[in-house]
């Protein structure tokens, strides 16, 4: 569902946020309201997401190492290893709640909680989660259909004016 490189990013940027905002929001009362809006936009269905790519890939790593394995134990393992990924989830919301929090008003986050409360609003995160496989599909087979593009019309017009790369 999601590579290595997606879950570093994101990964790397939780942790850019947080060492911008300094673990904290300006207003308290955003905060409370950032947290509804997380709560309410399906950021938790997000994590589960993650959390079970993290784990399915560290199951191929510790069988790499270990292919001799028992199922029982990797099986044990990886339950462990998801309720560990679990207990972390919180921070993982507040991170997020405190950029919502920076970037949006008060008046802003409560027009998101509404929405997102709303029938439409469980209807988009609904929809979100059941199209994240085809939109990581379509939007991979954009970028190198893009980049292939972009860099052959990039070459062509630096020839054009005595520039070979």
């Amino acid at each position: 569902m999601f590579t290595l490189k997606t879950i570093v990013t994101l990964s790397l940027c939780l942790l850019f946020v947080f060492v911008v905002s300094d673990g904290k929001a300006e207003d308290p009362k955003n905060l409370d309201l950032a947290i509804a809006f997380v709560q309410a936009n399906g950021s938790a269905s997000m994590f589960d997401a993650v959390a079970n790519s993290l784990v399915r890939q560290q199951e191929e790593l510790i069988l790499s190492r270990h292919p001799e394995l028992d199922p029982e134990t990797l099986e044990k393992f990886k339950t462990i290893l998801l309720e560990e990924l679990t207990t972390q989830m919180p921070d993982l919301l507040h991170l997020m709640a405190v950029l919502y929090a920076k970037h949006f008003t008060g008046e802003d986050l409560q027009g998101l909680v509404a929405f997102y409360q709303s029938n439409l609003g469980k209807k988009v995160v609904d929809a979100e989660l059941e199209m994240q496989d085809d939109l990581f599909r379509v939007s991979s087979e954009w970028a190198l259909t893009a980049i292939q593009r972009a860099g052959t019309r990039t070459h062509a017009r630096l020839k054009e004016e005595g520039i070979v790369l």
